[in-house]
């Protein structure tokens, strides 16, 4: 009996290890791939809004531009070009706004252990 506690304790120990070492991992490899401030190829999405199934609009940063771009199933069109600073400051901070509390899976992690 004590046998199987032990290696029922030990099996998820295990795989708790391995959750944390993934979690840090992704977090190192994002952290690596992201060193420029441009996120991957030059853009980065600021925001995802879902107006419905299938249907999305998009905040995308295209290196010093910021698009607003509608998306379907069958297409993508380009809805907007943000221009100027003060449109810029409010979208970015609107986005800021909307972000969840709980950033990342690492932080959810973070949260449950203490």
């Amino acid at each position: 009996m004590w046998y199987e506690m032990l290696k029922s304790a030990a099996a998820l120990a295990l795989i708790l290890g391995m959750i944390f070492l993934l979690a840090y991992l992704a977090k190192r490899f994002n952290a690596l791939r992201g060193r420029s401030g441009q996120g991957v190829h030059g853009w980065r999405i600021l925001g995802v809004k879902s107006l419905g199934p299938r249907k999305q609009v998009f905040i995308v940063e295209a290196g010093t531009r910021i698009l607003l771009i509608g998306s379907t199933d069958k297409m993508m069109t380009t809805l907007a070009e943000i221009h100027g600073d003060e449109e810029r400051a409010a979208l970015l901070g609107a986005v800021e706004a909307e972000r969840p509390a709980v950033a990342s899976f690492s932080d959810l992690l973070k949260k449950v252990s203490s």
